[in-house]
């Protein structure tokens, strides 16, 4: 680059400094001496674009008089007026919109300026936007419409408004939904009462039941059942409400659910509701959500995917069965709850594995392996597709000396290998 290239490119990017921190001095002086009032940055942001987010709106009128486009795009598509919009600039969007800015403009995402006033909760933004005709309904690349932005936003008041101005109650992306999830419980009611459906599903088969579990919103929970929730909805990947709950480990919704019918043992289910409340990093809620579905007749020889498992042939992807999981992490407490109530010592998941080969192989204690022995494990078992025994794993997989503990358990009790 020429060193005169380079002395423009400096300017440039003193333009763009001095259009986002307000300094009108420098503005001027630059575009006075030449430098071009539509050079882009590395965003291909224009100096206009910085001026209208930040809110510099004596900027924003003396970079238009100088030729300042309104209508340019950056890389992700945004123009002056939407940012504008989101930032929640009222005089700048409403002189944008005056010196002929495109109300429906939208972004590479299909966001327009109503998303982005309907999102930040600019609802003089939102009202002037209308006012201008601009498209209630638009929806972007998720069929997100801004009647779902404002729901998801927590912002009742343009939730009212939209409605009153013919915004689709049930259209693109489910607002309810959007209501559901971010636990916006008067929002949640109003659109119940203004005629959302409550079982109206979105993209990916959920609705705004399963929404408000994964947030875990006891009481907007509580309602959408009182107004007809199917409380056994699947999504895509077969989870129930339930399914979420567990998983998130919300205990009080675990429990509501139950008690108000939902099935402990869902079909199809990718992620079975006892499989589920076993991941993550809360053991204190994961026994006593495990506890309370067992209680209530969950099946613990569940299979994870099982409709995956072809004819229980594990063949597709690696499937888990709770007291696999409960013997990898070394979990004593999970082991003997769910042999107690009938789990299969014997059984192999996807790998092959029993849970004392996955109990010895991941070697994270010593006591879940005495304990599967004592249960009756059989400590010569052959995996199910590598045929090494028990014994073997522990050496091949973790053959150091502070695991000698668990070789010598396996020994003891009769284990034989390449030692042996």
């Amino acid at each position: 680059m020429s060193v005169k290239l380079w002395e423009i490119k400096m300017d440039e990017n003193k333009l763009f400094e001095a259009a986002r921190v307000g300094d009108m001095g420098t503005v001027k002086n630059l575009i006075e001496n030449g430098i071009d009032v539509n050079a882009v940055d590395f965003r291909e942001q224009t100096a206009l674009h910085d001026a209208a987010r930040v809110g510099h709106i004596d900027i924003v009128k003396f970079l238009i008089s100088k030729g300042a486009s309104i209508k340019a795009a950056d890389e992700f598509g945004s123009t002056p007026l939407g940012m504008a919009a989101c930032s929640g600039h009222e005089d700048i969007v409403k002189y944008l919109v005056v010196s002929g800015a495109d109300v429906n403009a939208a972004d590479n995402r299909g966001l327009t300026a109503l998303h982005g006033a309907a999102s930040g909760g600019h609802i003089d933004i939102v009202k002037f936007l209308i006012s201008k005709e601009a498209n209630i309904k638009a929806a972007d690349e998720y069929e997100r419409t801004p009647l779902y932005m404002a729901a998801g936003g927590g912002h009742e008041d343009i939730v009212k408004f939209l409605i009153s101005k013919g915004a689709d109650i049930n259209g693109g992306d489910i607002p309810l939904m959007g209501a559901a999830g971010g636990g916006h419980e008067d929002i949640v009611k109003y659109l119940v009462v203004s005629g959302a459906d409550v079982n109206a599903a979105g993209s990916t088969g959920d609705n705004a039941l399963h929404c408000a579990v994964r947030g875990g919103h006891i009481d907007i929970v509580k309602f959408l059942i009182s107004k007809g929730a199917n409380i056994k909805a699947a999504d895509e990947y077969g989870s129930t409400p339930l399914c979420n709950a567990a998983s998130g480990k919300h205990e009080d919704i675990v429990e509501y659910l139950v008690v108000s019918g939902a099935d402990v043992n869902p079909k199809g289910c990718m992620n079975p509701p006892l499989l589920g409340a076993m991941g993550g990093d809360k053991p204190r809620s994961t026994h006593s959500i495990a506890k309370f579905l067992i209680a209530n007749g969950a099946d613990v020889n569940v299979l994870e995917a099982e409709s995956a498992a072809v004819d229980n042939g594990l063949r597709g992807r690696f499937i888990d069965r709770p007291l696999h999981i409960a013997a990898r992490t070394g979990d004593t407490e999970l082991i003997r709850l769910f042999i107690s109530n009938g789990a299969d010592l014997e059984a192999k998941e996807s790998s092959g594995y029993t849970p004392l080969m996955c109990a010895v192989s991941w070697g994270h204690n010593p006591e879940a392996v005495k304990m599967l022995i004592e249960f009756k494990a059989d400590v010569n078992a052959l995996s199910g597709e590598q045929e090494v025994d028990v014994i073997s794993i522990r050496s091949l997989v973790l053959d150091l000396a502070e695991h000698d503990d668990i070789r010598d358990i396996l020994i003891k009790n009769g284990a034989r290998g390449q030692w042996g």
